[in-house]
Order: C-alpha cells, then sequence, then structure tokens
C-alpha cells in the first residue's frame, strides 16, 4: 500500500490555521496511487489530489472545525477516500465517487457491514459515468456512535434522507442490502421526491419474522459482541455457496465481523424490531426491485421477492449462488440487474 503524505507549501499545504475558532484546512495529498481507486498511476507520476478525481475537489479545501476532520486520509484496506457529514444530528462517513454531474446512486449497507460491501458496484458504476455515494449507518463501520433508542430504521432513514439533501443529489437512485434495503423502502415510501428508483436487496418490507430466533442472539451480541457467535452470523449472512468457497471475500468479512464489539447489539436490536412498511408501500409512485438471493437464510424468498414486489408494485429477481448478502456474492449480476432498474429512468441529471 502506498500511504499518502501531504507536500510542501509550494504545492498550496501549509498547516492548519486558526480563524475566529475554526480550523482552515489547506491540503494537498500526494499518492502514487489514485486516491479514489487505489490503482498505480503509471507513468503519470504522484497525484495532488484535487487531479484525482473532480469529486475529491471540493474537499481538497475546507473549513471545519473538529478535530476528527483535520486530515485527509488514505485508509488501510479502504479503496477510496473517507468523508464526513453532520446531518440529523449525528455525523456519517460516506464515499462520493464518480463525476460530478453524474445520475447519482446511494449504497446503504447491511447490519454488521459497512460501505464497503459496496465497492466492487461503486467502482463499476462509477466508471459509468455515476456520481456514487456509499455511507455508513449511524452507529456502524465510520459514523458516528449511538444510543440504542437513536438506531431505529426509521431513524436511519431519515439520516439518508438528510444525506441526500446535504450533497444535493435528489433525484437518486437508492439501493440498499438487508438493513439499507429497509431504509431504501421507507424512502420510497416516504420520500419519493428524493428517488428515481428503489432497490432492495436480501430485504424485507414486513416486520421480523424470526424475532423469537433472533432476539437471543442480540441479547448475546449486546453484552458479548461477535467473536463467539461469527460462525451464527456468517450462515445468516451468507448462503451455502459462498461459505463452501471458503473465499478471500467470506474471509475478510469474517474477521471483521467477528471484531465488532457490543455496541453492534444495539444496532441489531433496532433491525429485528423494526415496523412493517407493506401498508406504506400501496401506491408507490417509486420503481421498486426486489433483489433476493436464492440461498438467503435470513429473508428467503418470497420474502425478499414477491412479498417487497407485490406490496410496492415492482419487480423482482433472484439470484441463484447467492444468499443475504447478494451485493457482496454475486455483484456482476446484481450490477446487471441494477442497470437495467436503472435504465427507464434515464441519465438526465435533473431527474426530468
Amino acid at each position: 500500500m502506498v500511504e499518502p503524505h501531504v507536500v510542501g507549501p509550494e504545492l498550496g499545504a501549509v498547516a492548519p490555521r486558526h480563524a475566529a475558532g475554526r480550523r482552515e484546512l489547506h491540503l494537498v495529498v500526494r499518492c502514487h496511487r489514485d486516491l479514489l481507486t487505489g490503482r498505480a498511476r503509471d507513468g503519470q507520476g504522484p497525484a495532488r489530489i484535487d487531479e484525482c478525481c473532480d469529486r475529491t475537489a471540493p474537499y481538497a479545501r475546507r473549513q471545519c472545525s473538529d478535530e476528527r476532520h483535520s486530515a485527509v486520509r488514505w485508509p488501510g484496506s479502504r479503496r477510496f477516500l473517507m468523508l464526513r457529514a453532520s446531518v440529523n444530528g449525528t455525523e456519517l462517513a460516506f464515499v462520493d465517487v464518480g463525476p460530478r454531474d453524474g445520475v447519482p446512486i446511494v449504497f446503504s449497507h447491511s447490519l454488521f457491514f459497512d460501505h464497503t460491501m459496496f465497492d466492487a458496484l461503486v467502482q463499476k458504476f462509477a466508471d459509468d459515468g455515476y456520481r456514487v455515494v456509499a455511507y455508513d449507518h449511524r452507529g456502524q463501520g465510520e459514523s458516528a456512535p449511538a444510543a440504542r433508542d437513536e438506531l431505529a430504521v426509521d431513524v436511519l432513514a431519515e439520516d439518508a434522507a438528510a444525506l441526500i439533501e446535504h450533497l444535493d443529489l435528489a433525484p437518486c437512485h437508492v439501493v440498499g442490502n438487508s438493513l439499507g434495503g429497509f431504509v431504501a423502502l421507507r424512502l420510497a415510501a416516504r420520500r419519493p421526491e428524493l428517488l428515481r428508483t428503489a432497490a432492495a436487496l436480501g430485504s424485507s418490507a414486513e416486520e421480523e419474522y424470526k424475532l423469537d430466533e433472533f432476539a437471543p442472539l442480540v441479547g448475546h451480541l449486546t453484552e458479548h459482541g461477535t467473536a463467539d457467535v461469527v460462525d451464527t452470523i456468517m450462515y445468516i449472512m451468507f448462503g451455502e455457496s459462498s461459505l463452501a468457497q471458503e473465499s478471500a471475500m467470506t474471509s475478510t468479512w469474517r474477521a471483521a465481523i467477528a471484531r465488532l464489539g457490543p455496541r453492534i447489539g444495539d444496532a441489531a436490536h433496532g433491525v429485528i424490531h423494526r415496523a412493517r412498511i407493506v401498508e406504506e408501500l400501496a401506491g408507490c409512485r417509486v420503481p421498486v426491485l426486489a433483489v433476493a438471493g436464492h440461498e438467503d437464510h435470513a429473508y428467503p424468498p418470497p420474502i425478499s421477492s414477491v412479498n417487497i414486489a407485490d406490496a410496492a408494485g415492482g419487480r423482482h429477481v433472484t439470484v441463484d449462488a447467492a444468499g443475504h448478502s447478494v451485493a457482496l456474492e454475486q455483484p456482476d449480476e446484481v450490477a446487471r440487474h441494477l442497470s437495467e432498474h436503472f435504465a427507464p429512468a434515464g441519465r438526465d441529471r435533473s431527474g426530468g
């Protein structure tokens, strides 16, 4: 990995200055890899941050009163530059990739994961000319921690709406896996003016039908975290085909999930105690696509397919050799279905 470094004043980088109690950042980062894709810039030499992609330019110079914002970093295993936004009473971490004038797509992740579960899809759609935002829910990933009573799915949906408005992304496509799908469906029902389309992957429009089964697991998570129940979580989150392969993908996520501490129990509590959205989706004006994994152990078809499509008047597809984390398990197949879903909405940034 090539670490970025701040270069000297001759390229415009200076130490943070204080003015009226605010930290004013003037950072220029050089790296021999593109800061957004991680790919080597062969024959091009090191890049300034604002040369890597026009999406980074607005963030190369900015003001901030929070010490946590006072550096631009190339985060270890992350492929894209992390940014932060204060919205709806919390702070959300996100990546923002692709041309600024591209039609926006917002990706919303599953419980136990973070925005990086969509890395392959972020790269694919950014390369196709979309502006792609993937974020971490409050209380998860690199977003701000939150108390249990602030982690209801309805609150997370409000966070997503606030982020869309903050970044001026409307109207946008919203794609969510599992928990992210709960968010996408709530936006489709409650904030249709913000959306072009919605896609719910490995998700449900109903209340938790496995509440009695999942409640003891959530209680354990709240006390102990995930380390000693990681095999159970992997079975819930992945299909047999993925688990049998023992691939780098499943090994990486198994290790990441095993490291989650007790606060993940609060996020899980919000997931399993959500309300149904079926009735609110009646007459939905937003085109909805439900993508189910054929091997989904959490919300098997028809819960993750027909039931969502019927509630929202949308379409459904089922992906073979995929479980609950269909976006991770079969990204190419999911990308194909999403591209077809997006196409009727066109590529006019205005949404008209």
